[in-house]
């Protein structure tokens, strides 16, 4: 009887210990990606201070509920860093245009222009910074005007991540996901979802870096 309740009491030991392993075996993964994601999110905004300028053709893919077809438009972005600037210029469709310069947001869609001053409108506000901020490369700022929580999803093609919006700006997106390149470090894929399941996907595999950009491309 004795012999029994003691080989009843090892094996449960056992079993504790064993749990116990795999509970802090968690834990130092966990710390341990969380550690990983910080260092990368690091080097991704590091790399990207260097860069002052980026012109890079895009396309924007749009996809909705209900819709059989993606509607794809295509254009070329340019970004200066010191002055906060960007122009995303639509050559489908053509005159198309998306334009960041002080605190000014300028929407041109359809030949209807639509200006919105970002230090009155804080939902404008949030997508201007949002903008500038995942083309520079600072993820963590860009959670931060969202209120959002930070996933590191993939480190396999490029450094993904996540963004879990925390508040909805207009338009209503319910999280980011952001794809960096890991080479240059450069935006490669932003995906804007929002809640009710549509999205706008913009892809950006080619850059030119701390070229000299065209004098008045951020004329308004």
């Amino acid at each position: 009887m004795v012999n029994k309740v003691l080989r009843i009491f090892k094996k449960g030991a056992a079993i504790l210990c064993a749990a116990s392993l795999f509970i802090i075996s968690g834990n130092f993964e966990a710390a341990a990606q969380a550690g990983n994601k910080s260092d990368i999110m690091a080097k991704i905004a590091k790399t990207n201070a260097t860069y002052k300028t980026v012109i890079a053709p895009f396309t924007q893919v749009k996809s909705m509920k209900g819709m059989k077809k993606d509607i794809v438009n295509q254009g070329t972005l340019y970004f200066n860093r010191a002055t906060n600037q960007l122009n995303m210029q639509y050559s489908k469709p053509a005159k198309n245009q998306t334009l960041i310069t002080g605190d000014k947001l300028i929407l041109i869609t359809g030949g209807t222009r639509e200006s919105y001053n970002t230090k009155t409108d804080p939902s404008m506000s949030t997508l201007k910074w949002t903008l500038l901020y995942c083309i520079g490369g600072e993820i963590e700022k860009a959670a931060k005007e969202n209120s959002a929580t930070i996933n590191l999803l993939s480190t396999d093609k490029y450094y993904t991540f996540e963004l879990l919006i925390g508040k909805q700006i207009k338009g209503g997106w319910a999280k980011l996901e952001l794809s960096y390149s890991k080479t240059d470090h450069t935006l490669c894929i932003m995906k804007m979802i929002e809640k009710n399941g549509n999205s706008v996907t913009y892809n950006t595999p080619q850059k030119e870096l701390n070229a000299a950009l065209e004098a008045g491309i951020f004329n308004n």
